[in-house]
């Protein structure tokens, strides 16, 4: 604090009203759950303070999840250099009119993404490097050592910096990389040690499925019906799910056609947004090609791809006709798979161990052991 001037002390004028403050301490660990160092932040009790008088808007930058895993992706297909930083005190730094985290410094030569705008990218010839903030740590992925550490050089001139290196634990999320074999793969299992541990559940058996086919509840298990249906979708790149959902939808639809073709809205909405992302990184050919849907019901793809309107869906909410809108203009296709290739399905219905297990290990997801070899 001292060293960054954010504070001094002066007798305090008879018109202005003190602001409480208290100490905050936490406990960083490891991916082993090891403690790696102890922090303290001084903090104001922001209870007492009204915006507009005590403050203005602030905001902390975070790049999305789905960014994070795609640039994982990335690093893994390409096989980039990985490395981590992380920015010391960087709650005092917000004096700073220029920044890495708000405004693009002269001579810096970064370009922010045009739907993220906590990940940057930089192109110096056949040489580009990608940076992806979150809040203090940073990632920095390049497919050149030298421009990765003359990145890092940068960062470390103008900011205090804690150079990282390799990165093994990232947002509460473990790395494990084996560059021979072109593996990297992003496990939560600290995390689920941490909740078993929490409910004592350490050495329970594990079950086969989160929900299996025909299981049966006891009337006070069972939430009042709302009679709305689930969407679930997913995304992968390189054989590996980036993003997914499964969200109860917000109507009651009329027929197993409306509920497919609702999810059809959500899930394209989100394709959209992913295939802005990553044309944005510039470095993967072909990503303007129509964004290619898959659905199990026939009647959703043929009313998707169909100019025509139908009698059987005029009350549908006229969002939703956007679907039909971006498959004639070329944004994406819809087209149907089969019930047994349809690897969403563990995303909104329980499913026997053998198809939950299939269409996981289509997503991505293998065990941890797997990974470790």
């Amino acid at each position: 604090m001292q060293d960054n001037k954010v504070w001094e002390l002066v007798p305090l004028p008879k018109s202005e009203k003190p602001i409480g403050c208290k100490w905050i301490f936490k406990t960083k660990r490891d991916a082993n759950g090891n403690v790696e160092r102890y922090k303290a932040r001084l903090v104001a009790k922001g209870y007492t303070q009204k915006e507009g008088i005590d403050f203005t808007e602030t905001f902390s930058p975070v790049s999305s999840k789905d960014s994070f895993r795609i640039i994982m992706v990335l690093v893994a297909h390409f096989d980039l250099e990985l490395h981590q930083m992380d920015v010391k005190t960087e709650f005092l730094n917000g004096d700073i009119e220029e920044t890495i985290y708000i405004v693009q410094q002269e001579n810096f030569d970064f370009e922010m993404n045009i739907v993220d705008d906590c990940v940057y990218h930089k192109f110096n010839g056949s040489k580009y490097i990608f940076l992806v903030l979150y809040i203090d740590d940073i990632l920095l992925a390049a497919n050149d050592i030298g421009l990765l550490h003359e990145t890092k050089r940068f960062l470390s001139k103008h900011f205090e910096m804690k150079d990282l290196g390799d990165p093994f634990f990232v947002l509460g999320i473990q790395i494990h990389r084996d560059r021979s074999r072109g593996i990297l793969g992003l496990s939560k299992k600290s995390y689920i040690d941490k909740v078993l541990k929490r409910f004592g559940m350490q050495s329970c058996r594990p079950g086969d499925t989160p929900v299996a086919k025909g299981d049966k509840f006891s009337l006070t298990q069972c939430p009042k019906s709302s009679r709305k249906s689930t969407s679930g979708y997913i995304y992968l790149v390189a054989g590996g799910a980036i993003s997914w959902k499964s969200v109860k939808q917000t109507l009651v639809a009329s027929s197993t056609m409306e509920v497919e073709f609702v999810a059809c809205y959500e899930a394209s909405n989100h394709g959209i947004w992913l295939q802005n992302f990553v044309t944005g990184l510039r470095i993967l050919e072909n990503v303007k090609r129509p964004l290619k849907l898959f659905c199990n019901n026939k009647s959703a793809v043929l009313y998707s791809n169909n100019n025509r309107s139908s009698s059987m869906l005029k009350h549908i909410d006229i969002k939703f006709l956007i679907v039909k809108e971006r498959v004639q203009n070329g944004q994406i296709s819809i087209e149907h798979v089969g019930i047994n290739s349809m690897i969403a399905d563990p995303l909104i219905k329980g499913l026997p161990p053998k198809d939950f297990h299939e269409h996981t290990a289509h997503m991505g997801v293998t065990l941890f052991e797997d990974i470790m070899i």
